[in-house]
């Protein structure tokens, strides 16, 4: 049988901004209110998915311009790797 829901942590209203990108505001029972980035949601859910995603962009690093044989092209520094 499950657990009864507190009404303190019951959301009386939820407004997702997707438009402005603004992210999620809740408005709780006990007259709390939260704000959640879109940014802060994705870096923090917790699914497989947003987790392989995390981890490929931490291991991939931040990608800089560079110049290889007259050519501009991009370099991953953790693996060296040219793209064109």
């Amino acid at each position: 049988m499950p657990l009864p829901i507190d009404p303190r942590r019951k959301p009386a209203s939820v407004k997702i901004h997707v438009s402005s990108g603004a992210g999620v505001d809740i408005a709780w029972a006990d007259g709390h209110a939260s704000h959640f980035d879109f940014v802060y949601l994705r870096d923090n859910c917790p699914c497989a998915t947003c987790n392989d995603e995390r981890i490929k962009k931490e291991s991939l690093g931040e990608a800089s311009p560079a110049f290889a044989d007259s050519d501009f092209v991009f370099r991953w520094p953790l693996h060296g790797h040219l793209f064109l």
